[in-house]
């Protein structure tokens, strides 16, 4: 091995160790598990959802759990699908109902009911729930969908469906897709209130990428007929693909029209400009072209272009230098003397006996600076450890999720939704 490559073998590794770190873990799956039990509890004893809404059959785990692409720690979507010719009227009345139930004993020892702090383009969002899982902070969405008929004994085909589908074709890509969400998240790329892509988005964007670029995964079109895309000749790599995504998107976000399908894995001009990103499911239901970018801002899908540019570059660089993922992954920029620092050797060792002679202590306090290099929580060398959940503490890490199980903290902007 010469030295360059080691340097992208032991970047590969560190980046492989990240992708493990954010995946779920059994604990937080049990987690959604038992905050999803705890909402049909109460639906089943509603007297206005009787012989509408099934609790086993139509309250479901929906968003990027169905998907397969969540990351630990996240907040959950939860799916109550009603008749879909029920009016607007009749549901809002059904949710009232079903949230006046959830806060009233005994069902209010097991979550809190907020009004709903998300928005979706997609769907109505009633409300939020803060569950008290005595193990981990968990903070769910209830959002409202239609139930649809089974197509042939077969499962609907959904957005979330569509999307698990393809990523099902190509396990490495879940990795890639929750390494950008993590990137967009941590610097205010993924809140739709903002104008920023949402999650769907940016898994799509990542999905088209490996259909039309690396011929990964096949057109969603072609996999309902039964269709696999060819086995790559070598094993991808996961820094090949990040590095390699970014490029494609910065290069596609110079143009004046961009419009993205993973139905025919094929882009297209839209008619009005700007980005589209087709929702592939009402596309295979109506044959329709549905934009799930509509809410996108040109000043907030700029700012991402931007943004994918520096780690496009820094993943580029040439000859490549070892650099610590905080540097791509957390935005945050802490003044010297607030960064973690650890004692020196010579502190540590004050008052020490060695060798029979005692190691006096040092003059005077050390000066302010950046302090040395800490192991961080992944097992290698970096700048000092990140913050805790509350946002609090010192230092960089990996988009702050490095610290207690790869959670993101409380504080960062767009906290949970990937």
């Amino acid at each position: 091995f010469t030295i360059a490559a080691s340097k992208v073998r032991g970047i590969e590794l560190e980046l492989q160790a990240l992708a493990a770190r954010i995946a779920p873990t059994k604990e937080y799956k049990a987690a959604c598990q038992r905050g999803l039990f705890a909402l049909r509890t109460p639906l089943t004893t509603l007297p206005s959802a009787r012989n509408v809404v099934s609790a086993q059959q139509h309250v479901e785990l929906g968003g990027s759990h169905a998907q397969g692409t969540e990351i630990d720690g996240a907040e959950v979507d939860i799916v109550v699908r009603v008749p879909a010719e029920m009016p607007q009227a009749e549901r809002e009345a059904l949710l009232r109902a079903f949230r006046e139930k959830i806060q009233s004993a005994p069902h209010n020892r097991a979550m809190v009911a907020t009004g709903s702090m998300r928005s979706y383009p997609h769907c109505w969002s009633p409300m939020s729930l803060q569950f008290h899982d005595a193990q981990m902070r968990l903070v769910g969405h209830v959002i409202v969908q239609d139930q649809v008929a089974s197509q042939g004994g077969a499962a609907p085909l959904t957005l979330d469906t569509a999307i698990k589908r393809l990523c099902d074709c190509c396990e490495i890509a879940r990795d890639v897709i929750r390494l950008v969400k993590l990137w967009a998240t941590n610097h205010g790329l993924s809140c739709q209130q903002d104008g920023s892509p949402s999650s769907f988005v940016w898994a799509l964007l990542v999905i088209f990428f490996l259909q039309k670029e690396q011929r990964l995964i096949p057109s969603l079109s072609e996999l309902l007929r039964g269709g696999v895309a060819p086995p790559p000749s070598e094993p991808p790599q996961l820094l090949a693909l990040l590095r390699d995504f970014f490029l494609f998107f910065t290069s596609r976000g110079r143009q004046a029209s961009m419009g993205f399908s993973v139905f025919d894995a094929q882009e297209f001009q839209t008619p009005s400009g700007g980005l589209f990103v087709e929702d592939p499911a009402e596309r295979s239901k109506s044959g329709e072209r549905k934009s799930l970018t509509e809410q996108v801002g040109q000043t907030q899908w700029a700012l991402a272009l931007e943004e994918a540019r520096k780690v496009a570059d820094k993943l580029s660089a040439k000859p490549q230098r070892w650099f610590h993922w905080a540097e791509v992954f957390d935005p945050r920029e802490l003044p010297p003397e607030k960064i973690q620092k650890i004692q020196s050797l010579k502190e540590t060792m004050q008052g020490v006996a060695v060798d029979g002679i005692v190691v006096p202590p040092p003059a005077a306090p050390a000066a302010a600076g950046y302090g040395v290099p800490l192991a961080d929580p992944m097992g290698r060398g970096g700048f000092a450890a990140g913050p805790s959940h509350d946002g609090k503490g010192g230092g960089r890490s990996a988009g702050g999720c490095m610290a207690g199980r790869g959670r993101p903290p409380s504080g960062a902007k767009g906290y949970g939704r990937y």
